[in-house]
């Protein structure tokens, strides 16, 4: 019995200096006790290491939170250039986390990150202006904030169907060719999606608007767009290379722009739809929206093909 204590308290000793070994040491952490006072927030990072290892528990009390600021590299100045100071290049957050906080992470290194499944809130910028090449978005976070992977390297990102809503600046920036938007989603806000590398884009039944700049500067030759969309904002899909365009009877309002930078010769959409006519500049054709309504802005579809637009009824 004697013995089999002994070995019982040996194998407890490592696993506890595994634990300590494995994470960073918690003196290197700034913190403060959440509102409950069970529990600990990191409000700074006080080491030199790049690789960092947030350790689940400090003082004995459980991590749950990342603060705004916490880990942000460089001079601090998230839109000024990088500077020779301090920068992560990899993060292990623990599943105790359940909030990262505002500009947590921005303007880093890291080339991956893992979101534990405990995280359910990821503040605006939170990894903005780092190298990640690929994310995951645990479920159970339902809103994607503003600028949250903005200027990355994102090739693939999963986004689960507990979002609601995608704001503004959230992935622009980055080279994703293909993105799922779950049909949870009802809002997506400015620039959301702008300068990427999307060829297709299905948007959600239950999205009202297209918001301004939305899917700019990407290598769309296909959009979905359902009849929930009353309005398609500002240059919301300019810049691409669509030849061709269905608008739904839903849309009442096309802004200014929406599909400029486009080669459209087929645009097919409904009835007295509202639309800035500009000149073929920076939107709709001039000559296409002179004949849309000289046709009494009938439903149908309107065709380019030698120099000229005809129009066929549907």
């Amino acid at each position: 019995m004697k013995m089999m204590c002994l070995v019982i308290l040996l194998a407890l000793a490592a696993s506890g200096a595994y634990a300590r070994g494995f994470f960073e040491n918690e003196a290197n952490f700034l913190w403060e006790l959440s509102d409950d006072g069970g529990s600990v927030v990191i409000t700074g990072y006080t080491g030199t290491n790049t690789d960092v290892r947030i350790p689940p528990r400090i003082q004995g009390l459980p991590v749950i939170k990342i603060g705004d600021e916490a880990f942000l590299g460089g001079d601090g100045q998230m839109w000024g250039p990088f500077v020779a100071g301090h920068q992560l290049t990899s993060v292990t957050i623990p599943r105790t986390v359940v909030s990262i906080g505002r500009k947590a992470f921005a303007q880093n290194l890291l080339t991956s990150v893992i979101i534990p499944g405990s995280v359910t809130y990821i503040g605006g910028e939170a990894f903005a202006r780092n190298y990640l090449e690929r994310v995951v978005i645990p479920y159970g976070v339902r809103r994607i904030e503003h600028g949250v992977f903005h200027s990355n390297l994102l090739a693939s990102i999963i986004i689960p169907d507990s979002v609601t809503g995608i704001d503004f600046w959230a992935f622009t920036g980055n080279r994703l060719e293909s993105v799922s938007i779950p049909r949870s989603v009802t809002y997506i806000g400015v620039q959301a999606f702008a300068g990427n590398l999307l060829s297709c884009v299905i948007i959600p039944y239950g999205v009202t608007a297209v918001r301004d700049w939305a899917f700019n500067g990407n290598r769309l030759v296909n959009v979905t767009i359902p009849d929930s969309v009353t309005s398609i904002d500002f240059a919301a899909f300019s810049g691409n290379l669509l030849d061709s365009i269905t608008i739904p009877d839903s849309v009442t309002t096309i802004a200014e722009g929406a599909f400029a930078g486009n080669p459209l010769t087929s645009i097919t959409l409904g009835s007295n739809v509202s639309f800035r006519i500009d000149g073929g500049i920076r939107g709709f054709p001039a000559a296409f929206a002179a004949l849309y309504e000289s046709q009494g802005r009938r439903a149908g579809t309107y065709t380019y093909r030698d120099g000229v637009w005809s129009f066929k009824e549907r």
